[in-house]
């Protein structure tokens, strides 16, 4: 048999192999590599402001949530309410407390030293004067005083 003679052939394809970067590319490589560090440290800066805002809003949900919580688990809040104190009530040197919300009695209480002194009221105590008499009056009394003699 007689070898045929074959014909050379050329064919290309694409291979996966290692490729040396030029000097320009690595140069070109490092300034994109310094902008891409820089944009993820922005990114991180972000991140972290974001996350700091959220735990606060979710911090100040959690202190309503047990806010909430405890007024449910309770059944009740401290707050100021106005009371009235009834003094001398029911004995002397007691006061009785009410609340002026509810009309609640809260209980009887001791009265302080300062509850104690009364309260003067110096116009009721004084002996009030006469008032002044009229015109009609005062020409009333003239016509007695010249019978009785009296001038002045």
């Amino acid at each position: 048999m007689k070898k045929k003679n074959k014909t050379m052939r050329v064919v290309k394809e694409t291979r996966y192999l290692k490729y040396a970067w030029t000097p320009e590319e690595i140069k070109a490589k490092g300034a994109e590599l310094a902008q891409v560090t820089r944009e993820i440290g922005e990114l991180e800066d972000d991140a972290k402001r974001v996350n700091a805002d959220f735990k606060a809003k979710i911090s100040a949900r959690a202190a309503t949530a047990i806010t909430l919580s405890n007024d449910i688990t309770t059944g009740y809040t401290m707050r100021n309410v106005m009371v009235e104190m009834k003094m001398n009530t029911p004995t002397g040197g007691k006061k009785t407390v009410k609340r002026l919300d509810t009309d609640d009695v809260l209980g009887v209480e001791n009265m302080n030293e300062e509850e104690k002194q009364d309260i003067l009221d110096f116009e009721k105590a004084s002996t009030p004067e006469p008032p002044a008499p009229t015109p009609e009056e005062a020409k009333a009394e003239k016509p007695e005083a010249k019978e009785k003699g009296e001038t002045k």
